[in-house]
């Protein structure tokens, strides 16, 4: 009886110890990052939003990442960027560099944000996040899936984007 209620006790105490170490060893789910190093910038999109802009798409996405930047490119076959998402941290000797202003302010996910390129269809966007992060996403829509003419210059390029990028926002674990 008393073997009995020690083996049940180891069992109890094993479970909980088991329980408790779920998910040990294993990185924090994209929800849960509280570094922008942590963040899969490839979870953000999902292929069926950069199959709504793009076209002969490659299989998977490529991604990069260096001390200062981490990055992930939805490209075409041709290697043509469709929907890229980049996280940035400028290295301390530049921190006080004020970086280049974009073109005009945008409203997205409720931030204010730089677009950087906004034209022909093409709209990168720069989106500030904390400790002097900044957050880019560039798409470039294939010509037979875009709403904007290679030639306007006007506003539209983002302006037809902002629904996709404000997704992309909403999907960041970082504030």
């Amino acid at each position: 009886m008393v073997q009995s209620r020690h083996v049940s006790s180891l069992l109890v105490a094993g479970l909980g110890l088991a329980l408790s170490a779920c998910g040990a060893g294993t990185p924090p789910p994209a929800a849960q990052a509280s570094n922008w190093k942590d963040v899969d910038l490839c979870s953000l999109v999902s292929m069926k939003q950069v199959q709504a802009v793009g076209s002969d798409l490659a299989e998977a996405p490529t991604r990069r990442s260096d001390t200062n930047s981490r990055s992930c490119s939805f490209n075409s076959i041709d290697g043509t960027h469709v929907v890229k998402v980049t996280l940035y941290h400028p290295p301390a000797a530049l921190s006080a560099v004020p970086l280049m202003s974009g073109k005009r302010t945008v409203t997205v996910d409720g931030r204010t944000a730089q677009a950087m390129e906004d034209g022909g269809g093409l709209c990168t966007v720069r989106v500030p996040f904390q400790d002097q992060v900044y957050l880019t996403v560039s798409i470039h829509p294939s010509p037979t899936k875009s709403t904007v003419s290679p030639d306007d210059e006007s506003t539209a390029s983002c302006d037809s984007q902002v629904s996709l990028i404000d997704a992309i926002m909403k999907s960041v674990p970082i504030k």
